[in-house]
């Protein structure tokens, strides 16, 4: 997760995103803090309640969120009484959910923690502003659903780390979410001052059946962003073989994390080879630090 000039996941906002339940999220988002350590105070944060209750990876109960002091983390006060960390209370927000009021705390002597986080996407923007512009935090983890990047992300120097999980089982669904997301990773933004008059402005999510709406005479189909298309690796494909694509927002892929459970990693490199991803991928990288 190394760049020339630190961490790659330093100074931004990052959505930590899963190919399903159970994908390796959090244990990755244990990992990612333990990374950014010693470079910078990271803060971070769940969607709603932390639901998983295995760790996929290695077949535990999942462990909780180890928090460090100097961290500054999103969870509800009746949280605090739970973990044996020790925490500054640095704002009380006016949000309240079936565990209790959502609150910013500052570690102050480490300790697990259960994470709990806003419910919907103007809590999470608020939070969001809050640790940006009232705290002064640049190093933001989001654990969360690839659907809350479009909506908050805008704006942000925001990225996204997709967490996929694949096993014998869902080899062949697991391996082509990943060329797809390889695909759609490379459709640009659309220029300033592009002329559109024959462009196709796609408004919501683009499916099979809403795809049939596009008009045949179209050259170039504009998407609001990557999470709005709903096509299969093969409608995807024959889409952009007819079709000039551009979104109306991008955002930056930073790398995949592999979980690979009873597959080869050459198997796995072979099954998307051709798709321009490979330098992106990070296997396993839990297990060596583990």
């Amino acid at each position: 997760m190394k760049r020339n000039n630190g961490n790659i996941l330093s100074q931004r906002t990052v959505f930590i995103t899963g190919s399903e339940k159970n994908a390796g999220k959090t244990t990755f988002l244990n990992y990612a803090l333990r990374s950014l350590r010693g470079e910078t105070s990271p803060a971070f944060l769940t969607i709603g309640i932390d639901g998983e209750t295995k760790d996929i990876i290695f077949g535990n109960p999942k462990p909780q969120i180890y928090t460090e002091p100097g961290d500054f983390l999103i969870t509800t006060d009746s949280m605090i009484s739970r973990s044996g960390g020790v925490f500054e209370i640095r704002e009380v927000f006016p949000f309240r959910t079936v565990l209790g009021r959502l609150v910013l705390l500052k570690t102050l002597r480490g300790g697990f923690v259960e994470l709990v986080g806003p419910e919907d996407n103007h809590q999470l923007s608020q939070v969001i502003r809050h640790l940006k512009e009232e705290e002064g935090c640049g190093t933001i983890l989001i654990d969360g659903a690839v659907n809350r990047i479009t909506q908050v992300a805008a704006g942000l120097d925001a990225g996204f780390v997709f967490v996929s999980k694949i096993s014998r089982q869902n080899f062949k669904s697991g391996t082509e979410k990943i060329k797809k997301l390889s695909i759609l990773e490379k459709i640009p933004k659309l220029p300033e001052n592009t002329d559109v008059s024959s462009a196709w402005f796609h408004k919501g999510a683009l499916t099979e059946t809403t795809m049939l709406s596009i008009p045949p005479d179209a050259k170039t189909v504009v998407i609001d962003d990557f999470t709005k298309i709903f096509l299969s690796l093969n409608q995807l494909k024959d889409l952009q073989n007819k079709k000039e694509l551009f979104f109306r927002d991008v955002f930056d892929l930073l790398f995949i994390v592999a979980n690979l459970a009873e597959v080869e990693k050459e198997e796995f490199l072979q099954s998307v080879e051709g798709y321009g991803i490979t330098d992106k991928i990070v296997f396993n990288p839990y297990q060596s630090d583990r």
